[in-house]
């Protein structure tokens, strides 16, 4: 005979309890454990304070597609899995499972391609990939919601906060694209200011803007004449398409676009302008750089402090809320929405 079937029903019932109370415990131990063990390898990394905020945001995100699945699942939300799926968030996003391995099978499409691709050959952000599997989560969470029968409080409650967090991401994304535009239209005004001594006053004009300047030969034009420094991989193209069509441009042609590096997105401004068979080349710098990550630490800690109050206000809805509003809430669910 099975043991469970031999115990008294109080002694499951409390086997039961300190079985709910040890896995809680692991669970919170491993989160803090890989916590710790993450924020030592970013000091050791020498992130940033943008790049720390930014880890946070994104666990948090991930967490949130790990409880959209668990919701999936499960008719009801139990607390004591709390810590089991911050830490599942950690790992999705530290191991970069949908930032690296989910968007290079995506990237493998050309709708993915098409749909988020940028420039001439449909670039995609990896931050896509997170998105994609996380509409792709809450699409079948909603549909389970709108199905009466599949209907639960805390399956509703976890629509509310999953639709909200995505939804205060993508505003602060929106000032965030903003305040880097206005940026940009500053720096390109600066960048332009640099030719209007000519060719003679051009590397002065660099410095005192604190600019990074190219003289590019025809010849090679990915690397710096005189020093031999590589150009940015991106911002090459425009200066082999200068040499290999062998254009004049005696004013200066402005243009900004970014370069994903190592899956985040670098930002800059650069201005091109041609004398005898030399180019010369001015690309933003350190002042530009700064009004960036001002912009972008502004907009990580706007994200997290939504998404971490958002998410409190889901426990507390679920864990106490829910007990006092059955007769409100009764008509919109099937009987055992609260089981």
């Amino acid at each position: 005979m099975p043991l469970p079937s031999i115990l008294p029903p109080g002694v499951k019932a409390l086997a039961a309890r300190h079985g709910v109370v040890a896995f809680f415990a692991l669970t919170t131990l491993a989160f803090v454990i890989n916590t710790f063990g993450t924020i030592e390898y970013l000091i050791e990394k020498g992130w940033t304070l943008t790049e720390f905020a930014l880890w946070i945001d994104q666990t948090i995100i991930n967490a949130i597609i790990v409880l959209m699945v668990y919701m999936c699942a499960s008719r009801g939300f139990r607390f004591f899995m709390l810590p089991t799926i911050l830490v599942l968030g950690e790992i999705l996003y530290d191991k970069m499972f949908l930032i690296k391995d989910f968007h290079s099978f995506l990237n493998e499409f050309d709708t993915y391609r098409w749909a988020f691709g940028r420039h001439a050959n449909n670039v995609v952000n990896p931050q896509y990939g997170m998105l994609v599997a996380y509409f792709l989560v809450f699409a079948v969470l909603l549909t389970l919601v709108l199905i009466r029968k599949h209907r639960t409080f805390d399956r509703m409650m976890t629509v509310v906060l999953a639709a909200s967090v995505i939804a205060t991401f993508t505003l602060f994304h929106v000032f965030l694209v903003l305040g880097i535009n206005s940026a940009i239209s500053v720096e390109k005004r600066a960048m332009a200011s640099i030719y209007a001594g000519g060719s003679a006053a051009f590397q002065q004009q660099c410095d005192a803007l604190h600019a990074k300047c190219y003289v590019i030969s025809k010849d090679a034009p990915t690397v710096d004449m005189k020093t031999g420094e590589t150009i940015d991989p991106v911002i090459a193209r425009t200066m082999e398409d200068i040499a290999e069509r062998d254009i004049q441009l005696r004013t200066p042609y402005l243009w900004s676009e970014t370069t994903l590096l190592h899956g985040k997105s670098l930002f800059w401004v650069a201005a091109v302008a041609t004398a005898h068979d030399d180019i010369y080349l001015a690309v933003s710098g350190d002042d530009f750089n700064a009004a960036v990550h001002a912009e972008e630490l502004q907009f990580e800690f706007q994200s997290v402090s939504a998404h971490v109050t958002w998410l409190l206000i889901f426990l507390g809805l679920v864990v106490i809320h829910r007990k006092h509003s059955r007769k409100t809430i009764r008509k919109f669910l099937p009987p055992d929405a609260f089981d």
